[in-house]
């Protein structure tokens, strides 16, 4: 139909639709996910799992990363922030 409404559209597509990114996180639990510190496959539904890391010992490694400074998010100065320049 040419007078089909936006969220029609998405409902006919399901790759489009919002409703597919909690199939996605379906099947990525079939298949099991990659932790982001070791790149292991772990089971989300395990025991012990501290998502979306392995294990304990991988979120904290992934925390000391972050209180080290090694990770960071980018910083844009406008023209109006002057308080590293005084």
């Amino acid at each position: 139909m040419t007078g089909d409404t936006p969220s029609q559209e998405n409902t006919a597509n399901p790759s489009r639709s919002r409703s597919s990114v909690p199939l996605q996180l379906a099947f990525a639990s079939l298949r099991g996910l990659r932790c982001p510190i070791c790149s292991k496959r772990f089971d989300p539904a395990g025991k012990g799992v501290a998502m979306p890391f392995c294990s304990a010992r991988c979120k904290q490694i992934d925390l000391g990363r972050w209180l080290g400074e090694e990770y960071g998010l980018p910083c844009v100065k406008s023209e109006g922030d002057e308080d590293d320049e005084a």
